[in-house]
């Protein structure tokens, strides 16, 4: 039998079970999601306690940080920032060119699945989302993923005609990376408004159609060593 017929997903059985796979000894272990989980959680810890108890080992958010020292600087923030003012610094360089090395080495995607902080949150909205189509309560509403390609064009052509990072006023990775790590923000209500457009209207929107930073490290990922 395909083992991809049998596997647990949020589709087919319960959210908590999904966490957990079974050996051929029928021994529980943790599976693919619940490593992903911890290794967020784990990675947005780290922010929060270099800066709550200053231990200094990964300090800053997803856009921009510091791991050891070391700067570590989102891409797609990379190019806005340069479309928009016409300048780099030379940390912002350096601290590109690493995470494109890094992504180029595990795979782009690895960002979405085990990195970002929102993919947590839409996996339990995609849950919810399932659920209400399966009562029949809402109808499930899908769309051209490539639309992603033009978002993503349309914030970069709007990071250069204003000269400020638009994208940056509703990036939920960016808000929720930032209220991970300083604490709460209004900005929180649009991380709430999305969620519940994925709830109710259309399953993991922001991830699909919308997020340039998932597409932009999407693209890194096509020729990177590893596919995710």
């Amino acid at each position: 039998m395909n083992k991809y017929e049998t596997r647990k997903t949020i589709a087919n059985t319960t959210f908590l079970e999904t966490f957990f796979d079974e050996t051929k000894e029928g021994k529980k272990k943790l599976s693919l999601r619940a490593k992903r989980w911890i290794s967020v959680i784990s990675l947005h810890l780290l922010f929060f306690l270099s800066f709550k108890i200053d231990i200094q080992v990964l300090e800053g958010t997803l856009n921009g940080s510091r791991l050891l020292g070391f700067h570590l600087i989102d891409v797609f923030t990379t190019i806005e920032v340069f479309l928009a003012t016409h300048h780099l610094p030379i940390n912002m360089i350096i601290g590109t060119v690493t995470i494109v090395l890094v992504y180029l080495l595990i795979g782009g995607r690895t960002y979405c699945s085990w990195v970002c902080p929102y993919g947590i949150i839409s996996e339990v909205g995609e849950k919810l989302h399932n659920m209400l189509v399966k009562k029949k309560i809402i109808k499930e509403r899908a769309f051209d993923n490539r639309i992603r390609h033009i978002f993503w064009a349309i914030f970069l052509v709007l990071a250069f005609t204003s000269g400020y990072l638009v994208f940056e006023l509703i990036n939920v990775v960016g808000i929720l990376s930032r209220f991970i790590a300083y604490g709460w923000s209004v900005a929180l209500c649009f991380v709430l408004a999305v969620f519940l457009v994925e709830v109710f209207f259309s399953r993991r929107a922001w991830c699909k159609y919308l997020c340039p930073i998932g597409t932009t490290y999407g693209y890194l990922g096509t020729v990177s060593a590893l596919r995710v």
